[in-house]
């Protein structure tokens, strides 16, 4: 056990509602007494003394020592949960205001578009399990036996003629369509363009939440911001015309 688990046990309060567990209080109980709002505020501050609840004991444990050498998650997102975490009753648009939205509904947009919910357990936003699809891919069709051919009349070949110039259209046009369906390839990786020349500053106004979310991406993806619209000007360019262009652009 270490000191500070030994601090903790020493804390006044904490045995109190310990003690007042095993004697047969509830949390609700307890939460009355000791002057918080319900059994969750009570939860919360326990946690924040490093114990956590044991349901089949009915018992609060003290929680498992987290490793030293662990991930720090500077997220946007992680940060709001430490705030709302920091508050018996947290104050959602004071949150918001402090962390650069506009009001609470804006918060909780980007909490969802970043894959967490609001949990009336927790009283916090929590992760939500995101399972990806695999990405389209073309799969040549393997045949295991050999099929007859397929016996067509002159009627349905007369309404097969009438889409030869568009299977022709989508053949000749295949590099670009893969290119559209797959714009990086399997798993979406970003790509990272070297252009030669001169670097020259070039000042764009956007609207507020727009210049925050290329903030945010570029933060998310260990990218700079200049990295964010090269390819997003390369990848507009070669959508709308300018393929040519971008070849000789990046040779």
């Amino acid at each position: 056990m270490t000191n500070q688990q030994v601090n903790v046990l020493e804390n006044e309060r904490v045995q109190e509602i310990l003690q007042g567990l095993t004697q047969g209080s509830t949390r609700d109980e307890l939460a009355e007494e000791f002057g918080h709002k319900n059994y969750k505020s009570l939860d919360m501050y326990m946690r924040r003394r490093n114990f956590e609840w044991d349901s089949e004991k009915g018992i609060y444990k003290l929680a498992m020592e987290k490793p030293e050498l662990a991930v720090i998650d500077t997220s946007k997102a992680h940060r709001i949960i430490q705030l709302i975490e920091q508050q018996d009753e947290p104050d959602l648009q004071r949150i918001a205001q402090l962390m650069g939205f506009d009001g609470y509904k804006a918060l909780a947009a980007y909490m969802g578009a970043n894959h967490y919910s609001w949990s009336s357990e927790q009283n916090n936003y929590v992760k939500q399990v995101v399972v990806e699809e695999p990405s389209p891919q073309f799969v040549p069709k393997i045949l295991s036996e050999p099929t007859l051919p397929i016996l067509t009349t002159n009627t349905e070949e007369e309404g097969l003629t009438e889409y030869l110039p568009l299977l022709k259209l989508l053949k000749n046009n295949e590099l670009r369509l893969m290119n559209l369906l797959q714009p990086y390839g399997v798993g979406c990786q970003i790509p990272r363009y070297t252009i030669p020349g001169v670097a020259k500053t070039k000042t764009v106004q956007m609207i507020h939440s727009l210049d925050q979310m290329v903030t945010d991406f570029a933060k998310e993806k260990n990218m700079t911001q200049r990295d964010v619209f090269e390819v997003a000007l390369i990848d507009f360019f070669k959508r709308y015309g300018y393929e040519r262009q971008v070849e000789l652009l990046l040779k």
